[in-house]
């Protein structure tokens, strides 16, 4: 027997070793209502954790953790949603699990959400003698992969927990 894989679900109660805020029913179901088979039922659960690898690696998201112990980045407290203040902090906000499903569907199909493991694949130029090395900026290169925008919807569920600086262009219009 191999090491046994398992996704632990967070649920809001910062359980204990936590890795997915989905399960692998709802991974395959996704992905099933998108025509796309995962016919590994196992293998679902690495794009699960790749997706949670790629929601841990954001470089800023809305409110604070609620305990810094706990292994996934929400729940959170003090989100700020508008003008109202919503308190996750018992819960896993929905557009949060369907990013992750969404992200897990997108690994599935082959996207490296976490080009950084690869920083070569950062590399724009390089010139040997006086030495120049440029860079992409790396979260540019997460999100394109071919000139295109794969992860645009996972984006777009992103969008009201992320922070409006950094990486992430997002543009917020009050009515």
């Amino acid at each position: 027997g191999g090491i046994e894989m398992a996704l632990v679900i967070e649920d809001g109660t910062i359980v204990a070793g936590a890795n997915s805020f989905v399960t692998r029913a709802e991974v395959i179901a996704y992905a099933a209502l998108r025509g796309v088979t995962i016919p590994d039922a196992d293998a679902s659960d690495v794009y699960a954790i790749r997706a949670m690898d790629y929601l841990w690696s954001l470089p800023c998201l809305k409110g604070e953790l609620v305990d810094p112990a706990q292994t996934t980045p929400y729940p959170r407290k003090g989100l700020i949603e508008g003008d109202t203040v919503e308190d996750y902090e018992y819960t896993i906000p929905v557009g949060v699990k369907n990013a992750q499903l969404q992200l897990a569907l997108d690994s599935f199909n082959g996207i490296d959400l976490t080009p950084s493991a690869n920083p070569e694949a950062n590399i724009k130029s390089e010139k040997v003698g006086p030495i120049a090395t440029e860079f992409f900026d790396p979260m540019a290169s997460s999100l394109t992969l071919d000139g295109s925008a794969p992860l645009t919807v996972a984006t777009r569920w992103l969008a009201p927990f992320v922070c409006d600086t950094g990486g992430f262009s997002l543009i917020t219009v009050r009515g």
